[in-house]
């Protein structure tokens, strides 16, 4: 898995890097490549999962016989909670093609929470039947 994931942040940098010099260009906002190329590894650090990131108290749920696939969960709520604030921050910059961008991760990630409230529902049902079966 590390090797894929690798790969998509490796991409999903490129893709920002590219984005974000087309943006500041189109906006005649200078940058230089090294802002650039930090800008672009901020956003993937903190909008892409990346389990190394899981809080202490994931990794101790994790252990426990219901806690399986805790460690997903907690990063789609990380990043998406951070894509929002990316794309908010953007929406208020003086680029027009940075907010267009901005508002499509808005409802992107709105789409994708809706998916994610239903994991986390059968996940609490499924945790709520093994309580059960431990109790009885």
């Amino acid at each position: 898995y590390v090797a894929e994931d690798d790969l998509f942040k490796i991409y999903n940098y490129a893709i920002e890097r590219k984005r974000l010099t087309n943006a500041y260009k189109n906006a005649n906002v200078p940058r230089t490549p090294q802002q650039l190329k930090e800008e672009a590894a901020d956003i993937v650090r903190n909008t892409v999962p990346n389990y190394a990131y899981v809080s202490d108290t994931v990794r101790a749920l994790r252990v426990l016989p219901f806690g399986n696939f805790m460690s997903f969960p907690s990063e789609i709520l990380r990043t998406s909670t951070n894509i929002v604030e990316r794309a908010l921050k953007e929406i208020k910059d003086a680029s027009i093609k940075i907010a267009v961008d901005s508002v499509k991760k808005i409802i992107t990630t709105s789409v994708d929470k809706s998916k994610l409230d239903a994991v986390f529902q059968k996940n609490l049902e499924e945790t709520k039947e093994q309580l059960k079966k431990i109790n009885s």
